[in-house]
Protein backbone atom coordinates (compact mmCIF):
# COMPACT_ATOMS: atom_id res chain seq x y z
CA UNK A 1 0.00 0.00 0.00
CA UNK A 2 1.02 3.53 -0.64
CA UNK A 3 2.22 5.56 2.39
CA UNK A 4 0.28 8.62 1.25
CA UNK A 5 -2.93 6.55 1.13
CA UNK A 6 -2.35 5.22 4.68
CA UNK A 7 -1.77 8.75 5.99
CA UNK A 8 -5.05 9.91 4.42
CA UNK A 9 -6.92 7.00 6.01
CA UNK A 10 -5.32 7.70 9.40
CA UNK A 11 -6.27 11.39 9.39
CA UNK A 12 -9.73 10.56 8.09
CA UNK A 13 -10.33 8.16 10.99
CA UNK A 14 -8.95 10.69 13.50
CA UNK A 15 -11.35 13.29 12.08
CA UNK A 16 -14.32 10.96 12.41
CA UNK A 17 -13.42 10.14 16.03
CA UNK A 18 -13.10 13.86 16.85
CA UNK A 19 -16.49 14.59 15.30
CA UNK A 20 -18.14 11.76 17.23
CA UNK A 21 -16.60 12.90 20.53
CA UNK A 22 -17.61 16.50 19.85
CA UNK A 23 -21.17 15.37 19.17
CA UNK A 24 -21.32 13.43 22.43
CA UNK A 25 -19.94 16.36 24.44
CA UNK A 26 -22.30 18.81 22.76
CA UNK A 27 -25.31 16.67 23.53
CA UNK A 28 -24.33 16.17 27.18
CA UNK A 29 -23.04 19.66 28.06
CA UNK A 30 -24.91 22.13 25.89
CA UNK A 31 -28.22 20.29 25.75
CA UNK A 32 -28.57 18.60 29.15
CA UNK A 33 -30.46 15.34 29.22
CA UNK A 34 -34.04 15.65 30.40
CA UNK A 35 -34.46 11.96 31.05
CA UNK A 36 -32.69 12.17 34.42
CA UNK A 37 -35.24 14.65 35.83
CA UNK A 38 -37.88 12.97 37.94
CA UNK A 39 -39.97 16.12 38.45
CA UNK A 40 -41.50 18.39 35.86
CA UNK A 41 -42.75 21.95 36.27
CA UNK A 42 -45.43 22.80 33.71
CA UNK A 43 -46.24 26.50 33.41
CA UNK A 44 -49.43 27.41 31.56
CA UNK A 45 -49.41 31.05 30.56
CA UNK A 46 -51.51 33.44 28.56
CA UNK A 47 -50.57 37.11 28.49
CA UNK A 48 -48.15 36.70 31.39
CA UNK A 49 -45.53 39.24 30.35
CA UNK A 50 -45.56 40.84 33.81
CA UNK A 51 -44.23 37.75 35.56
CA UNK A 52 -42.61 35.55 32.91
CA UNK A 53 -39.16 37.12 32.86
CA UNK A 54 -38.83 37.04 36.66
CA UNK A 55 -39.97 33.42 36.85
CA UNK A 56 -37.54 32.34 34.12
CA UNK A 57 -34.65 34.11 35.86
CA UNK A 58 -35.57 32.47 39.17
CA UNK A 59 -35.86 29.01 37.63
CA UNK A 60 -32.52 29.47 35.87
CA UNK A 61 -30.91 30.37 39.22
CA UNK A 62 -32.41 27.25 40.82
CA UNK A 63 -30.93 25.07 38.05
CA UNK A 64 -27.54 26.78 38.43
CA UNK A 65 -27.62 25.94 42.16
CA UNK A 66 -28.07 22.25 41.35
CA UNK A 67 -31.82 21.72 41.47
CA UNK A 68 -32.82 18.90 39.16
CA UNK A 69 -36.09 19.48 37.31
CA UNK A 70 -37.51 19.79 33.84
CA UNK A 71 -39.52 22.85 32.78
CA UNK A 72 -42.24 22.86 30.14
CA UNK A 73 -43.82 26.22 29.32
CA UNK A 74 -47.09 26.23 27.42
CA UNK A 75 -47.99 29.57 25.83
CA UNK A 76 -51.74 29.51 25.23
CA UNK A 77 -52.05 32.06 22.40
CA UNK A 78 -50.64 35.09 24.26
CA UNK A 79 -51.40 38.46 22.68
CA UNK A 80 -48.81 40.49 24.63
CA UNK A 81 -44.99 40.33 24.86
CA UNK A 82 -44.91 36.85 26.43
CA UNK A 83 -43.79 35.05 23.22
CA UNK A 84 -40.95 37.57 22.77
CA UNK A 85 -39.78 37.08 26.36
CA UNK A 86 -39.91 33.29 26.00
CA UNK A 87 -38.05 33.47 22.69
CA UNK A 88 -35.31 35.66 24.18
CA UNK A 89 -34.75 33.30 27.09
CA UNK A 90 -35.00 30.19 24.93
CA UNK A 91 -32.23 31.33 22.58
CA UNK A 92 -29.89 32.39 25.41
CA UNK A 93 -30.70 29.74 28.03
CA UNK A 94 -32.43 26.68 26.51
CA UNK A 95 -33.26 25.02 29.84
CA UNK A 96 -36.96 24.63 29.13
CA UNK A 97 -39.28 23.19 26.53
CA UNK A 98 -41.51 25.81 24.93
CA UNK A 99 -44.86 24.84 23.43
CA UNK A 100 -47.02 27.35 21.55
CA UNK A 101 -50.69 26.45 21.32
CA UNK A 102 -53.15 28.38 19.18
CA UNK A 103 -56.29 26.30 19.75
CA UNK A 104 -58.13 25.13 22.84
CA UNK A 105 -55.76 23.75 25.44
CA UNK A 106 -55.80 20.31 26.98
CA UNK A 107 -53.16 18.69 29.19
CA UNK A 108 -52.91 15.83 26.71
CA UNK A 109 -50.83 18.16 24.48
CA UNK A 110 -48.00 18.39 27.02
CA UNK A 111 -47.63 14.75 28.08
CA UNK A 112 -45.34 13.80 25.16
CA UNK A 113 -42.96 16.61 26.21
CA UNK A 114 -42.76 15.59 29.90
CA UNK A 115 -40.43 12.75 30.83
CA UNK A 116 -40.58 13.02 34.61
CA UNK A 117 -42.52 10.93 37.10
CA UNK A 118 -44.18 13.81 38.95
CA UNK A 119 -45.84 16.84 37.32
CA UNK A 120 -46.44 20.20 38.98
CA UNK A 121 -48.79 22.30 36.84
CA UNK A 122 -49.16 26.05 37.44
CA UNK A 123 -51.40 28.46 35.59
CA UNK A 124 -49.84 31.92 35.37
CA UNK A 125 -51.36 35.30 34.65
CA UNK A 126 -50.21 38.91 34.93
CA UNK A 127 -50.89 38.96 38.70
CA UNK A 128 -48.71 35.94 39.56
CA UNK A 129 -46.28 36.53 42.44
CA UNK A 130 -42.85 35.72 40.99
CA UNK A 131 -41.10 35.27 44.33
CA UNK A 132 -43.73 32.87 45.61
CA UNK A 133 -43.55 30.70 42.48
CA UNK A 134 -39.74 30.45 42.63
CA UNK A 135 -39.72 29.72 46.38
CA UNK A 136 -42.33 26.98 46.02
CA UNK A 137 -40.43 25.51 43.06
CA UNK A 138 -37.27 25.40 45.17
CA UNK A 139 -39.08 23.49 47.92
CA UNK A 140 -40.76 21.13 45.43
CA UNK A 141 -37.66 20.17 43.48
CA UNK A 142 -34.61 18.34 44.77
CA UNK A 143 -30.95 19.25 44.49
CA UNK A 144 -28.58 17.02 42.60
Amino acid sequence: MDTYFLIKIYFGLVGVVILVLFGILWREKVRPSRTSCSRVLVLLTRNGEGCMEGILRGLRRLRERGYNFETVIVDCNSQDQTPLILGKFYTKHPFFTWIKIKEDFSLKFIFPFCRGKLLWVLSLDERTDVRQVVEKAGSFFSKG
